[in-house]
């Protein structure tokens, strides 16, 4: 193969490749941890845990993003723009359960991944509903509770007055 990353003569391997994909799948299983500790985070509603947890996701997610850009460099150089599971045939025989296996890894995981990412996004979702209602409501109290006077708009070009809610 020449499409994984070049060694020292310049000629670049498969168990190179196979490496690449190996440590492109550990980068995901990383990422899938952070997102579901991300999740838990927010479940718990500890402000100082999510914004921990939201750090070490986005740590997890540069590191993801390095090793796919490395596998893929490799791929592209060796085999263009062919898929990934088209490229795995053109492997060894020997090596090619293993970049199988990976592969299928690789789906599981940005599947699982996907509904993380999603429940997270629920998740931030149901919470800022939840800071516009309190807003909402805190808003409405403070208006019931400025007394006897409150202060209401007019139409004309005078703009507000002051009116008693006793009258």
């Amino acid at each position: 193969m020449s499409g994984a990353r070049s060694d020292v003569s310049g000629v670049d391997s498969w168990e190179i490749f196979a490496r690449a994909l190996e440590a492109e799948c550990e980068a995901m299983d990383r990422l899938a941890e952070h997102a579901r500790a991300l999740t838990e985070a927010l479940i718990a509603n500890d402000l100082e845990l999510i914004e921990s947890a939201r750090r070490s996701l986005e740590e997890a997610r540069i590191v993801h993003q390095s090793a796919v850009g490395r596998r893929r460099a490799m791929q592209q150089r060796g085999f263009g723009k062919r898929p990934l599971q088209q490229v795995i045939r053109y492997a060894p025989r020997a090596l090619r359960p293993r970049l199988q296996q990976r592969v299928s890894q690789l789906a599981v995981g940005a599947a699982g991944l996907a509904i993380s990412n999603g429940n997270n996004k629920a998740l931030i979702a149901q919470g800022m509903r939840r800071l516009v209602r309190i807003a909402q409501l805190a808003q409405s109290a403070r208006d019931r509770q400025l007394g006897t006077y409150q202060r209401r708009r007019g139409r004309g070009a005078g703009g507000s007055f002051l009116v008693s809610s006793k009258a």
